[in-house]
């Protein structure tokens, strides 16, 4: 399968990354990565994803801080939150500040990951 979509995924766990990356890609999705929110930060200003797959909890610049800088350039674009973070405010603030879903990663495979982001730019096409 071949598509134009691409996904960002802001991941600080370079394993997960890695094995994000490879599935998605077998799916025909352009990936790119960034290790924390500054880099993606710095790469959503560059380029358009058509979606972006989010850690909250990372160095240098988290994804709450990363979601508000986007909040308030007026970001469009989709975004998942993938976290071990379980603590409902820091969800529910994710929500808030413009993320479509939030999956704790212990709670979800990633087969189950790639059908989220599959399903969720279908919507777009």
């Amino acid at each position: 399968m071949t598509c134009n979509n691409s996904v960002l995924i802001v991941e600080d766990d370079a394993y997960l990354s890695k094995v994000l990356v490879g599935r998605l890609k077998e799916e025909g999705f352009k990936v790119r990565c960034a290790d924390d929110g500054l880099q993606a930060l710095t790469m959503c200003k560059a380029e358009k994803f058509d979606l972006i797959l989010l850690d909250l909890l990372m160095p240098v610049m988290g994804g709450l801080s990363f979601l508000r800088k986007l909040k308030k350039e007026s970001y469009r674009q989709p975004i998942i939150v993938l976290t071990n973070l379980a603590q409902d405010d820091e969800l529910k603030e994710a929500r808030t500040l413009g993320a479509e879903n939030c999956f704790i990663k212990s709670n979800i495979s990633l087969d189950e990951v790639v059908d989220k982001v599959k399903g969720r730019l279908a919507k777009v096409r």
